[in-house]
C-alpha cells in the first residue's frame, strides 16, 4: 500500500527503484530489520492454514492508487471423483491493464478441468500418467481458445471489421456489460501454474503456462529439506523459449528485444493471445493511458501473429513411499517470490 498508509518504522532505510524499467519511477520502499520485517510480513501475509494446507499472499500495495489492485489469484480444493480424492491447486497471476482475463481463468478454469477429470475417470479409475497429462493441456489450450472464439462472435472477420467506422465498433464494445468483458478478456492475460496431486499422494502432475512456478519439498534422510522445481519458466530471459519464438518467426529481428517478446510481452507462453488494434484502441478503459507508444511499437512489430503459445507444458512426478511418509510439500506462487 501507499507508505503514508503503512506503520511508520523509525529504523527502516527508505529507498528508491525505478523497478528496472529505465527512466521510470522512482517509487520509494522501506528496507526493514528484524523484528520490524516479521512484524510487516505478517501484517500483509493474508495467512490462511487448514489441516496440512498452508496459504498466503504477500501484497503490500493492497490500497492501490488504481482500479486494479492485487491480480494474483489461488484455487485450493479437493475434489471428490469416483470415490477417491484428488487435490488441486492453482495459482494464477494476472497482468495488464485488467482483472478481466485473470478473474475469468480463475472462477472458469477449476470447473472445466474438474469435468474433464471427472468423464476421463469415469471411464478409466486408473488411466496412465500422460492421460492426465493430456487431460490438462488440452483443458487449459480449450479455455484460451474459448475466450478467442467469444471476440469472434462480435467480430467475425478482418474484413468485417474493416467496414465498420471506429464509432460503430465503439457502439459494439462499450456496451458496460458482456460484450466489453468480452474484449476485455483478450486484451489482459495471466500466467497458470497448476498442481494436481492423485487420491494416494504418489503422483503429482504440474501445469504452467508463463513465468508463476511450482517447487516440491521432500525431507531427507537428515531431516532437512530437499527442493526441486516442478515448473517451467516461459519468458524471453528463458533460452529455450526465445530459440522456439525465434524459429517460428524467423528474419524478425525484434522478436524478442530486451528479455520481452516483441520488446513488450514479459511471457513467452499465456492464456489470450490476440491483438486487434482497431478493436482493442476503441475499448474505453481498454489500454492503460499513455499507452500509445508502446501500441505503436507492437503494431509494427507484429508481423507474423500469433507470438504467444496458449499451450502448457505438462510435467508428471512419481513419488517414493518413503519419500511421502517422510514428508512432501508442494508450493506454487507467482513470479516475485524469493
Amino acid at each position: 500500500m501507499p507508505r503514508e498508509q503503512r506503520p511508520e518504522w523509525p529504523n527502516g532505510l527508505v529507498k528508491e527503484t525505478d523497478m528496472g524499467w529505465s527512466g521510470k519511477g522512482p517509487w520509494k520502499y522501506t528496507l526493514l530489520s528484524e523484528p520490524q520485517l516479521s512484524a510487516e510480513a505478517s501484517r500483509v501475509a493474508n495467512g490462511y492454514a487448514k489441516g496440512l494446507l498452508h496459504t498466503v499472499t504477500f501484497q503490500p500495495n493492497q490500497a492501490p492508487s488504481n482500479r486494479i489492485g492485487n491480480q494474483d489469484r489461488y484455487v485450493v480444493e479437493d475434489w471428490e471423483i469416483t470415490g477417491q480424492v484428488w487435490k488441486f491447486r492453482a495459482v494464477f497471476d494476472g497482468h495488464a491493464n485488467g482483472n478481466e482475463t485473470v478473474d475469468h481463468t480463475y472462477e472458469g478454469l477449476p470447473i472445466k478441468l474438474r469435468e474433464r477429470l471427472l468423464a476421463t475417470l469415469k471411464n478409466n479409475h486408473a488411466p496412465p500418467p500422460e492421460t492426465i497429462s493430456t487431460v490438462l493441456s488440452s483443458v487449459i489450450t480449450d479455455f484460451d481458445n474459448d475466450i478467442e472464439e467469444d471476440l469472434q462472435t462480435l467480430f467475425p472477420s478482418p474484413e468485417y471489421v474493416e467496414g465498420l467506422t471506429d464509432e460503430e465498433i465503439q457502439k459494439i464494445i462499450n456496451d458496460g456489460g458482456p460484450n466489453y468483458t468480452t474484449v476485455a478478456r483478450c486484451m489482459r492475460g495471466t500466467t497458470v501454474v497448476i498442481v494436481l496431486l492423485s487420491p494416494t499422494a504418489e503422483d503429482i502432475w504440474v501445469a504452467t503456462l508463463g513465468d508463476s512456478q511450482a517447487v516440491l519439498g521432500v525431507k531427507s534422510n537428515s531431516g532437512e529439506w530437499v527442493s526441486k522445481v516442478l515448473s517451467f519458466n516461459h519468458n524471453g530471459n528463458q533460452a529455450s523459449e526465445v530459440e522456439i519464438i525465434k524459429k517460428q518467426h524467423p528474419g524478425e529481428d525484434k522478436v524478442v528485444t530486451e528479455g520481452r517478446v516483441l520488446g513488450l510481452i514479459a511471457v513467452t507462453r499465456a492464456p489470450v493471445r490476440i491483438y486487434t488494434s482497431r478493436i482493442f484502441r476503441n475499448a474505453y478503459s481498454g489500454l492503460r493511458p499513455g499507452s500509445e507508444e508502446m501500441v505503436a511499437k507492437l503494431l509494427e512489430r507484429n508481423i507474423t501473429p500469433p507470438y504467444l503459445s496458449n499451450v502448457p507444458d505438462v510435467s508428471h512426478l512419481k513419488l517414493k513411499k518413503d519419500d511421502i511418509s517422510k514428508g512432501t510439500t508442494p508450493s506454487s506462487f507467482p513470479d516475485g517470490h524469493t
